[in-house]
């Protein structure tokens, strides 16, 4: 039986990582061929930030059509998409390149995969 107890009292604790999900990020646009790195298990609905899954589903993309997945070719990419109205995407692109520490991108889906299994317990915790 599921005990849902003893929970961290903060939801960043235990839900989501959005450090991970950005460094994973930063990390394809530095080498798009880091998507070979990927999990074919890898879902991009782990993402907890719909914003971080549509760019991520727009490197891949970009990728599968031979084109290199860079902070001007992705913001031109999702350059019409509603998500993305109000923002300056091409900044945001770049802080995630600016920002990324490292190329283990099987160790952040790893992450990633964690939290989102994570979040489903959680789901199953409030429901019961």
């Amino acid at each position: 039986m599921l005990q849902c107890t003893n929970m961290p009292n903060t939801k960043e604790q235990i839900l989501y990582n959005l450090d991970v999900e950005h460094a994973l990020l930063g990390a394809l646009l530095l080498d798009n061929t880091l998507l070979d790195d990927i999990p074919e298990s890898f879902d991009p609905n782990y993402f907890m930030s719909s914003t971080n899954k549509t760019i991520y589903l727009a490197i891949k993309s970009l990728s599968n059509r031979n084109i290199i997945a860079d902070p001007i070719t992705l913001s031109s990419e999702l350059n019409n998409n509603e998500q993305f109205k109000n923002i300056d995407l091409k900044q945001v692109l770049i802080s995630l390149v600016n920002n990324a520490i490292g190329l283990s991108v099987a160790d952040y889906t790893e992450i990633i995969t964690d939290f989102y299994l994570r979040r489903e317990i959680n789901k199953i915790c409030l429901n019961t």
